[in-house]
């Protein structure tokens, strides 16, 4: 496969077709390809000989049709051959159109991304792709018109918007020939509103048209016969009157009237007249506002109907209002389209492109050089994460993590929960050292499992990924160089939670905390630490203190003399001294020691997360791979227009 393959999307839509070329390292806008114009009919007929005619072509040689399709794009082509067949013949004979005029250079080394409705399962479109394998299409891809749509307005010039335009709260309204579809993208994120309709399409225009150009003439009945015995007529019929009505919907808006009328000839084999066909204000309202019998899926409404009560289901269902609507699709030229949609959402910005019936097209195409800008992007992004390097950065920078968690850790500990509780016991209101023991060892554990705990390791540890950050870029800005990329397409947001499934980065705290065997580590360390120093601040006070500390004192050394002094303090511990006793340990000196008490513990505790946590390095590095991974998958809508 080459490394430059060329793109083609294809629109093959239920009235109207186009296709457009890129290349994988091309740039600016897909070139529209040309099937007898820069967007064409979707109609197929096969003559007497065997030649297969698309398009243009198909109606110029309507009389020596022996087969012909028109408005055949339905869902059903799985189970309705004929359906299946005409998708089939006119998808191979578009692109045999495209290889025999050379548009393509390469149609073997070439990929086809094809459009569907956003409504189509997914099994629908494997079934499709699978179809137009079987026409012989170059690997093709079918990819949600939607999709498609998004991408064309973020790298089209005529509709003059944003990026942070588009990544607010869009609608996309895509009236095409067989659907309506209406999807919602809120930071380019797109999903499917239920409210569009898969069978409100401008296609049941034309055929109301085409129906009422028969029943009005004299004899229909003749005329039907004469359809069904020639269905290169009944194509040619079908296609004029589409044209009157483009034609006239055009005009409209030129010059921002209605217009009178818009008329051809309709002639037989011999060229002799069998309609004057026309189109005027009153067949358009008629078209417009009769109920469609043949459209069951409308609930007997009319077109501007059920486009009303579609758009007012939309609005219902998405909760907020969009703060921008794109109304694209080769229908979108249909000036009422924009006034429903400007009344049921007054307070959005309105757009349309200067070429609504190319915009699938070109999105298409763009989508499929953007999708293989990131597989390759992902790819690399993948053998970059697989290997050891973003560990080895993690391993590097994990002594500073430890610290400032221990840092965290010592000095809430300290001001939280010590030194409170030695307030408590100087004050008299716990009794002895072993009950302020057993208070800190309640305490500790349920203030650091707690939300001021919780907040401080989050703190620690998101101080500690914004200095990891820069160096993260030191392995991901050469990457997104080489393959042409903005190098925030891989940044890392503090506040980003890279899926739903994974936790954000102040979750590191957790994953630290978890490497120790139980919090009571953490809670015999401050235990032992604070009595110790408790027990041997309050000795060196009541030796230096007046008649009281020499008695204190004298007890001490007694108890030293016969038992040791280990035993000393344990005995200590379990008198109660006297409340004037206890005032002798002032603040200040309580306040001295916990400051060095707290550099001690936090020293204590910096080993301790050192020895627990030896794969942690490996934990961070995987939790920062698959935010590389997800901030990689977003690459499609998120660069490489």
């Amino acid at each position: 496969m080459s490394d430059n393959p060329e793109i083609i999307g294809f629109d093959l839509g239920h009235g109207e077709s186009a296709l457009a070329l890129t290349r994988r390292l091309g740039g600016g806008e897909p070139v529209p390809l040309e099937v007898g114009g820069r967007s064409f009919v979707t109609a197929v007929g096969r003559t007497g000989d065997g030649r297969v005619l698309v398009g243009r072509a198909a109606l110029e040689a309507a009389d020596r049709l022996v087969e012909a399709h028109v408005r055949f794009k339905r869902p059903d082509f799985t189970a309705d051959p004929t359906t299946r067949s005409a998708l089939r013949l006119f998808a191979a004979a578009v692109f045999r159109h495209l290889a025999a005029t050379r548009q393509v250079d390469d149609m073997g080394g070439a990929i086809a991304y094809v459009g569907c409705p956003s409504g189509w399962t997914p099994d629908l479109r494997a079934g499709y792709e699978a179809l137009m394998q079987e026409a012989g299409l170059p690997r093709p891809v079918v990819v949600p018109e939607s999709r498609a749509a998004f991408l064309h307005a973020r790298e089209a010039g005529d509709l003059a918007v944003t990026q942070a335009d588009l990544g607010r709260r869009v609608l996309l309204v895509d009236v095409g020939s067989s659907t309506t579809d209406m999807t919602l993208s809120v930071d380019l994120n797109e999903r499917p509103v239920d409210a569009g309709n898969q069978r409100l399409g401008a296609g049941l225009i034309d055929a109301f048209l085409v129906e009422r150009a028969i029943t009005t003439q004299a004899e229909p009945g003749r005329l039907r016969r004469l359809l069904e015995r020639r269905p290169g007529k009944r194509l040619e019929l079908d296609l004029k009157l589409r044209a009157l009505k483009e034609e006239w919907f055009t005009a409209e808006a030129a010059g921002g009237a209605r217009p009178a009328r818009a008329a051809m000839l309709f002639e037989d084999e011999a060229g002799d007249l069998l309609l004057r066909l026309s189109v005027d204000a009153a067949d358009i309202d008629a078209a417009l506002d009769a109920p469609l019998d043949a459209a069951d899926a409308l609930g007997g409404r009319s077109w501007r109907g059920a486009f009303a009560a579609a758009l007012a289901q939309c609005r219902e269902s998405l909760g907020a209002a969009p703060d921008l609507v794109i109304l694209t699709g080769g229908a979108a030229r249909m000036g009422f389209l924009a006034a429903a949609v400007a009344a049921a959402f007054p307070d959005a910005r309105l757009i349309r492109g200067r070429e609504p019936e190319l915009a699938i097209a070109k999105g298409l195409a763009l989508f499929g050089r953007a999708t293989l800008r990131a597989r390759a992007f992902e790819a690399e992004v993948e053998g970059l994460v697989r290997g050891r390097e973003v560990e080895r950065l993690v391993a590097r920078h994990l002594p500073d993590l430890y610290g400032r968690l221990a840092d965290a850790v010592a000095a809430g500990v300290m001001a939280a929960v010590v030194r409170p509780a030695i307030l408590r016991w100087r004050a008299g209101e716990v009794s002895t050292l072993n009950d302020l023991e057993t208070e800190i060892e309640a305490q500790a554990p349920r203030w650091l499992q707690g939300e001021a705990g919780q907040a401080a390791l989050a703190a620690a540890t998101g101080a500690w990924f914004e200095r990891l950050r820069p160096t993260v870029h030191t392995l991901t800005d050469p990457l997104c160089a080489r393959h042409g990329v903005a190098a925030s397409a891989l940044d890392l947001p503090p506040d980003t939670r890279f899926s739903t499934r994974l936790p954000a980065f102040a979750g590191l705290g957790d994953v630290a905390l978890g490497g120790l065997d139980e919090i009571a580590t953490l809670v015999n360390l401050v235990a032992s630490a604070v009595i110790g120093t408790v027990t041997g601040g309050a000795h060196m006070a009541l030796l230096v203190q007046g008649p009281a500390g020499w008695v204190a004192g004298a007890v001490l050394g007694f108890l030293v003399l016969w038992v040791g002094q280990k035993a000393a303090l344990e005995r200590a511990k379990s008198i109660r001294l006297p409340t004037p006793l206890r005032w002798l340990v002032t603040e200040g000196r309580i306040d001295a020691k916990l400051g060095t008490l707290r550099r001690d513990f936090a020293g204590e505790l910096r080993r301790t997360f050192e020895a627990a946590t030896g794969d942690l390095a490996a934990r961070v590095a995987a939790q920062l791979g698959q935010a590389l991974r997800q901030r990689a998958d977003d690459a499609v809508l998120r660069f490489g227009g």
